[in-house]
C-alpha cells in the first residue's frame, strides 16, 4: 500500500495503488495516493464493464463526497468511500471525471479534488 505523508494534512491511500489489467471490475489506480486538502490526479484502466472500488482512509473519516464533473463518455459515481465508472456501450479511449472528497481526523477537516483520468480498453 502506498501512502503519501504530508504532516499538516489528512492522509489517505488506496487499497489498490498500482495499475494492472482490469480485474473483477475493480478500479485499479496507478500510484494514486492523495491527501485531504490537496488536488490529486489518478489514472485508472478499465474494461468495457467499468469498475468500482473503495477508499482506504487509514483511520480518517469521510464527511462528504460528490461528483463535481461527470465523464463525457460514461457514467461515474461517488458515494461515501465508494466510487466507480462505467463507459458508454462501445466506447474505448480516454475519459475523465472529478470528485470532491471531504474528510476529518485528528489533524482537522479538509477537502480534496481528485481528477480521475480513465483509459477504457476492450
Amino acid at each position: 500500500m502506498l501512502k503519501l505523508v504530508i504532516p499538516s494534512a489528512l492522509v489517505v491511500g488506496l487499497a489498490a495503488c498500482v495499475s494492472s489489467p482490469p480485474r473483477n471490475g475493480q478500479c485499479q489506480p496507478e500510484l494514486a495516493p492523495f491527501s485531504f486538502g490537496e488536488t490529486s490526479n489518478w489514472l485508472i484502466i478499465v474494461g468495457s464493464g467499468g469498475c468500482t472500488d473503495t477508499l482506504d482512509l487509514f483511520g480518517a473519516m469521510m464527511e462528504s463526497s460528490s461528483l463535481t464533473q461527470p465523464p463525457a463518455n460514461g457514467t461515474a459515481f461517488v458515494q461515501g468511500t465508494s466510487y466507480g465508472y462505467r463507459p458508454n456501450p462501445g466506447f474505448t479511449g480516454k475519459d475523465q471525471f472529478v470528485m470532491a472528497l471531504t474528510g476529518r481526523s485528528n489533524a482537522g477537516t479538509a477537502t480534496s479534488k481528485v481528477i480521475v483520468q480513465v483509459q477504457v480498453k476492450q
